[in-house]
């Protein structure tokens, strides 16, 4: 048999490599064009800033609940529903503006610079409360941390989802959820202790600002999304933005200290050859490359149909109901109803009562405001060892099937709350157990099922360039419903009781079980450019 000469083979290999290198530049980017910034400042984690971030959301939505009680016996507003729910949906009244907005802002200026934005306007919201001498200032500077919360909330899932490796995204998605609970569960327990030392709702807001402050100066020293660098053709920073983000999450402490490598080239790997770790973000931004030029494909295709509208394509209006449809099943569980009226919910189920007789044994005393947080906090704690327990399944078994085994549950967890309340149980030692153990349950399987997972989908079925103004159309109808259940529970408790009230989630939360069956798909493992609906 004929065989070519060595040095035949050894041209033929290089004549190959060469014919592939050229026909990288069919791609977006060549290899003779990129090259790494040289930036070399400390950058932070993506998990830190997304954690940090989330925190402040958390505190800034769980400070209600302690200043609440505070503003509630200063300014006497025991029998003024309707001023306690214009306080507490102040919030959500700003939040519906920021998510409007922060889409729009995110696509023009970046998630980077958006998220510092909203870490700066949460400051300045928790200093206008913290200053406020009337309910009308209170009410202003909920507006403008509601403002910041819209924000974190559209902004956090799209940076989360556009910078996180696909191997890691349902974790990293995931940290929204765990900083968020971790700011609630902080927040009541700093009113716990500012209550018992005689301090007001001034201080929590006080609190608030201090991290606020720490969670800018983060945001500012990281890197933006490298779908939104490439967007804007600025491919230097992509490939770095790219680079750092995956090497943070390696667990080989090598790769952490390398620099990038000159070029963006198309690879082959030969049998007998060994793919490394740059040859893996190599071949992730070639693919990034090849989906966003399919999409600017598609928008083009749609925008000769509907000019004015980028938001037509059939997988945009899809992915825009079933998000839509899962944020407003999210809100109709009820959950920030309770997270927000937790101290009157307890109270009645006489869970206060059960925990101030537990203190009072131990020989501690203290106010019943003290008490009514000291309990919320003790519901909600579970809550965050549940999110810390689940972070690792959601990609391991995926969004679709942890939402059909968990909301089934959820609603069950519910309706015990409804029966522990109802008036043949009120007031007994019973309904205290049964109250708590709902509660705690009720908590837990929130944070994994719904919690997390309607961001984190709509974050990733949405294309990268309709993914900031979908998102802040689908924050802003979350925000809609959220403020039509925070503004009506007062009345619809005044009215039929928090038994009947809480059934009415329950039912709606079991009946979400078809949707979610018939329309919700699978997203773990997949690149956001190839999730197919």
């Amino acid at each position: 048999e004929m065989r070519p000469p060595k040095c035949r083979r050894e041209a033929l290999l290089v004549l190959l490599l060469l014919y592939t290198h050229s026909t990288s530049s069919l791609h977006v980017t060549r290899a003779n064009e990129l090259r790494p910034t040289g930036n070399r400042m400390k950058r932070t984690r993506l998990d830190t800033v997304v954690g940090m971030s989330s925190t402040v959301w958390g505190l800034e939505a769980g400070v209600v609940t302690g200043a609440l009680l505070s503003l509630q016996k200063i300014f006497e507003l025991g029998e003024r529903p309707a001023v306690l729910g214009m306080i507490a949906s102040s919030a959500t009244a700003g939040s519906f503006f920021g998510s409007s907005t922060s889409g729009k802002v995110a696509d023009l200026i970046g998630r980077q610079k958006t998220l510092s934005a909203a870490s700066l306007l949460s400051f300045v919201g928790c200093i206008l409360g913290a200053t406020a001498s009337s309910l009308h200032q209170v009410v202003l500077g909920r507006f403008v941390s509601g403002v910041a919360i819209g924000t974190f909330g559209t902004v956090i899932p799209i940076y989360a989802a556009e910078c996180s490796p696909s191997s890691k995204r349902g974790y990293i998605m995931s940290l929204p959820q765990m900083g968020m609970s971790s700011g609630i569960s902080i927040s009541y327990i700093v009113s716990a202790i500012a209550f018992s030392y005689g301090h007001t709702y001034k201080t929590l807001f006080l609190f608030n600002a201090i991290f606020a402050l720490y969670a800018f100066a983060l945001s500012l020293s990281s890197l933006d999304s490298p779908r939104w660098l490439l967007r804007q053709n600025r491919r230097n920073e992509c490939y770095d933005a790219m680079h750092f983000f995956a090497s943070s999450h390696e667990n080989d402490p090598s790769i952490h200290s390398k620099r990038p490598e000159a070029g963006w080239k198309k690879l082959i790997v030969l049998p007998g050859m060994q793919s490394t770790f740059e040859d893996k973000i190599h071949r992730d931004l070639e693919a990034l490359a090849d989906g966003l030029e399919n999409e600017k494909y598609t928008k083009q295709q749609a925008s000769e149909h509907h000019p004015r509208d980028k938001m037509t394509t059939r997988r945009i209006q899809k992915a825009l109901l079933i998000c839509l449809g899962l944020q407003v099943i999210q809100q109709f569980s009820g959950i920030n109803a309770i997270i927000s009226f937790s101290p009157s919910i307890l109270k009645e189920g006489n869970v206060v009562a059960r925990i101030r007789d537990f203190f009072m044994w131990l020989g501690l005393r203290s106010h019943d405001a003290t008490f009514a947080m000291l309990a919320t906090a003790a519901v909600y704690t579970p809550k965050l060892i549940m999110i810390f327990l689940i972070m690792p399944l959601m990609d391991l078994y995926g969004r679709r099937t942890i939402l059909l085994t968990i909301v089934p549950l959820l609603s069950a967890s519910l309706g015990l709350l409804s029966i522990s309340m109802s008036q043949r149980l009120k007031g007994s030692s019973l309904s205290s157990l049964l109250s708590l153990l709902a509660l705690l349950t009720y908590q837990a399987f929130f944070s994994v099922s719904l919690g997390p997972i309607p961001s984190i989908l709509s974050s990733e079925l949405l294309p990268t360039h309709a993914r900031a103004t979908g998102m802040s159309f689908l924050m802003s109808a979350q925000y809609t419903a959220n403020c039509l259940v925070i503004y009506s529970f007062p009345f619809l408790q005044l009215k039929f009781g928090s038994s009947a009230v809480l059934a009415g989630y329950s039912s709606f939360i079991l009946s979400s079980w078809i949707f979610i069956f018939a329309f919700v798909p699978e997203t773990k493992g997949v690149n956001l450019e190839d999730i197919v609906l």
